[in-house]
């Protein structure tokens, strides 16, 4: 038979066929819909068809001689007009049109159970042993990944919202896969799911998971990670459920068949529902510091700000809710701002927090508890001050820290001022070396003799001039003395005027000539004062005055 409930709850029964003996009957195993009508998989290698227009129902035989086995429907699936079969040992497509029935992949000794699409005209199976495969919409496998530990039937598999899965594992609680790295993880009892027998897995349009398993509905929420369970307590009334017993509909109800009839529900309404004034009084129920309890003018529960004494570094707080029936339902977060940012979950054993360690400053412990149900709903926050000794207080350390930099700034200066004069001294001293390499007394005594010689033959226009151009070059060396660098013009005219003496005191003893005219803008080149005539004047001391016959010559060229 076959069941058809009315929107006012009335059930139709209708006789899907007739069979002499009712063991040979095929029973229903799968039900997917078309626009045109709905089909059921059946026992007995039978397609069975609803159509909605006529109401009638069409029954197929397939021919067990064209697959030589017992398909032993377990699930179908739509794919456009034609019909995909999850059977006993490979998956099939059914030509709606040819009535044909062809294998187009083995399982290879595997049960499948379940056989769900991607979204993407591929499919996911799952098996009987951990063990999920992907098929491409030409039916090619292109991935293979165990889930969990131990070898359990792969019941139920539903798509995510971020290109993973998430599959109901009998016995192994509830996995998840990203497919894409092949990393999965697992929740169990442990992590608050109600059962490990999962059947079913349901998405609301939240990306909320509701999961049937054998001790009634868990919801999951996978960006908190947090289960709530529905069982007896909370109004359920059947609490083990079935493989294969669920269907979202398109307005979002959801149904689940167990053992004992047939739930439904909308979640919007659940979680409405679950959000009324669910909170328990979150509290500080003691305060201690190094282990001793600390009283203040006020008890702990009533205070939100606590100022402890210079020298404390530690405190231990206890808390509770205000939960009597149960307890042992209730979980706790914390942390402490300034120590932790990210939570620290407990359970209603483990309510005494410690701290130690702690540097003079200002901490908010912050602390939420759930309800029973599961949901984070009671927050509570403690402000907790520790004062510092002066040694310990930020402005002291910037003091201190400004006296070190201003000691090794001191002494970076002095360094430096040192440094700068000894370096003007050398400076300074090869000033002197310029000066007296250009004012040896050879030269002074030697031009003093000759404007003597000139003076004495009576000669006063060659003295006149000898001492014009003596006084000329003299100012021009004392000049320079307070340049570190002058113009090339200018060390060319001292140059000149150098020359121009030392020809008239030797007489003919030697010619010369000067170039410089290769150099341009003479004026913007600077040269150290004194860096030539060194060289000329050992040249006519060395080279040219002791000339007997012949004469003697000098040519100086810049370049």
């Amino acid at each position: 038979y076959v069941f058809r409930i009315k929107t006012d709850g009335t059930a139709l029964k209708t006789n899907i066929c007739d069979y002499p003996k009712k063991s040979n009957a095929p029973k229903v195993k799968s039900m997917a819909q078309n626009m045109d009508g709905i089909w059921m998989g059946c026992t007995e290698n039978t397609l069975i068809r609803y159509d909605f227009s006529t109401q009638k129902i069409t029954q197929i035989k397939l021919d067990p001689e064209k697959v030589n086995t017992n398909l032993a429907i377990h699930n179908i699936l739509m794919r456009g007009e034609d019909i995909v079969i999850n059977g006993a040992d490979a998956v099939y497509l059914f030509d709606n049109v040819s009535k044909s029935l062809k294998p187009v992949y083995d399982y290879n000794n595997a049960q499948i159970y379940s056989m769900v699409e991607d979204g993407k005209h591929g499919y996911w199976l799952g098996s009987n042993s951990s063990t999920v495969i992907h098929l491409d919409n030409q039916f090619k496998e292109t991935g293979r990944f165990v889930i969990g530990k131990g070898n359990t039937n792969i019941e139920h598999i539903c798509i995510g919202d971020s290109n993973d899965i998430w599959i109901a594992l009998m016995g192994g609680g509830l996995g998840h896969l990203f497919s894409v790295n092949g990393k999965c993880e697992t929740f169990t009892t442990a992590d608050g799911l109600s059962n490990n027998t999962t059947y079913s897995i349901l998405k609301d349009k939240n990306g909320n998971l509701w999961i049937s398993t054998n001790k009634g509905i868990s919801r999951f929420k996978p960006k908190t990670k947090h289960f709530r369970n529905f069982g007896k307590a909370e109004g359920l009334m059947i609490e083990e459920f079935d493989s294969d017993a669920f269907y979202l509909a398109d307005d979002g109800e959801m149904f689940f068949g167990g053992v004992g009839g047939l739930l439904s529900f909308y979640p919007d309404s659940v979680e409405k529902n679950l959000t009324g004034n669910n909170a328990n009084h979150l509290i500080n129920t003691e305060f201690n510091v190094s282990g001793i309890p600390r009283y203040f003018e006020k008890p702990i529960y009533e205070l939100d700000t606590v100022t402890l004494e210079k020298g404390d570094d530690n405190f231990q707080l206890t808390f509770a809710t205000l939960e009597f029936q149960n307890p042992d339902k209730i979980k706790y977060r914390h942390r402490l701002s300034g120590k932790n940012r990210s939570w620290i979950e407990t359970d209603y054993r483990k309510r005494n927090i410690s701290y130690a360690s702690l540097s003079p400053g200002r901490y908010t412990f912050e602390i939420e508890a759930t309800n029973v149900y599961g949901d984070w709903l009671s927050t509570n926050s403690l402000l907790v001050k520790i004062p510092g000794f002066y040694y310990q207080t930020v402005w002291f350390k910037l003091l201190a820290a400004f006296f070190c930099i201003s000691i090794i700034a001191a002494f970076v200066f002095l360094y430096i001022g040192q440094t700068r004069q000894k370096a003007k001294q050398k400076q300074d001293l090869l000033k002197l070396e310029s000066l007296r390499g250009q004012m040896n007394p050879h030269f002074i005594f030697n031009s003093l003799n000759s404007i003597n010689y000139f003076i004495s033959n009576n000669n006063k226009i060659s003295a006149n001039h000898y001492i014009a151009d003596f006084s000329r070059l003299i100012r021009a060396f004392l000049n320079n003395l307070s340049n570190d660098y002058i113009p090339f013009a200018n060390e060319v005219d001292l140059l000149e005027n150098y020359l121009k003496l030392e020809h008239l005191r030797f007489g003919d003893k030697f010619d010369y000539v000067l170039h410089s005219e290769k150099i341009e803008d003479q004026e913007s080149i600077m040269v150290f004062p004194g860096l030539v005539q060194p060289f000329i004047e050992n040249a006519i001391w060395h080279g040219i005055r002791n000339l007997e016959d012949r004469k003697g010559f000098i040519s100086i060229e810049f370049i």
